[in-house]
């Protein structure tokens, strides 16, 4: 087993297509745990990593002739300012 390297922020995540094909054909267990946590990056920049970074991740593993599980875990703190049930939406800032 090898971790395969990719990047959030580019389309088809920056894959080799030899990487690709692998993920295609071999993977079974997708798990997407990469995000970034710098909490004070530009919203368009957390968005990109975030959220369009987990879709393109999710694409790659709907694309897949073997995957079995698609496993992903959320970075820590979102929305901590808020009590009860946090939905997965982009909330309106303090004080705008």
């Amino acid at each position: 087993m090898k971790p395969i390297v990719g990047d959030l922020d580019k389309e088809g995540l920056g894959l080799s297509e030899a990487h690709r094909r692998i993920l295609m054909t071999e993977v079974q267990i997708f798990i997407n745990c990469a995000a970034s946590v710098n909490f004070n990056d530009p919203i368009l920049q957390a968005l990109n990593t975030n959220y369009f970074g987990t879709l393109r991740m999710l694409e790659i593993a709907q694309s897949s002739s073997s995957i079995l599980v698609f496993t992903h875990v959320s970075t820590a703190y979102v929305n901590s300012d808020k009590k009860g049930s946090i939905e997965e939406k982009v909330y309106d800032m303090p004080g705008n």
